[in-house]
């Protein structure tokens, strides 16, 4: 595998797309930058996503059988937290500035491994979770996402520092700052 590929994963991986995320109190520092770390309960999904096999390995499973890879995937549909509601709703690609405000940032759960969840009831079947975490304002390049910054996420508006990536506008000038 190349260090970033398509491949299939046999155990599947959390889709956090879009995914409201809650700040802890815990950090971790990353390429000399410390982050605050954020959980969200993520579906787990199966079919093609993106690796990446520096932060990934070549290992199916992180850590042992209860455990599984988040990753980006693009599946048309999946499941989503609306309106207090987790319901199967299209992806909604959007792009939003950060702020500093409550809830204003974003959060990078590319490549970082989740634990699997009770199920959760999705329109009346029964779907697969996982538990998941990840640097708060870190983009998937592993460098600090600033106040101002365009973000792209693949979920509704409403949600609180979602799991998303800098807009791929933005590549450049934090390269250039950097």
């Amino acid at each position: 595998m190349t260090r970033e590929s398509t491949s299939r994963w046999p155990t599947g991986l959390g889709l956090c797309a879009g995914r409201s995320t809650t700040p802890t109190t815990s950090y971790t520092t990353i390429n000399g930058n410390r982050y605050q770390i954020a959980t969200a309960l993520c579906p787990i999904m199966t079919g093609r996503t993106l690796y990446h096999a520096i932060l990934q390995g070549t290992g199916v499973r992180p850590a042992g059988e209860d455990t599984i890879w988040s990753s980006f995937g693009t599946p048309e549909a999946f499941p989503q937290y609306v309106d207090g509601v987790w319901t199967m709703a299209p992806s909604e690609r959007r792009t939003f500035t950060s702020t500093a405000e409550h809830g204003g940032g974003m959060s990078n759960f590319f490549g970082y491994p989740c634990t699997i969840a009770e199920p959760i009831m999705v329109d009346g079947e029964s779907w697969p979770f996982a538990e998941c975490a990840g640097p708060m304002n870190e983009d998937t390049l592993n460098r600090p996402v600033p106040v101002g910054a365009e973000v792209t996420v693949e979920g509704p508006e409403g949600t609180f520092n979602p799991v998303g990536d800098i807009a791929p506008s933005q590549r450049k000038v934090l390269a250039d700052a950097s």
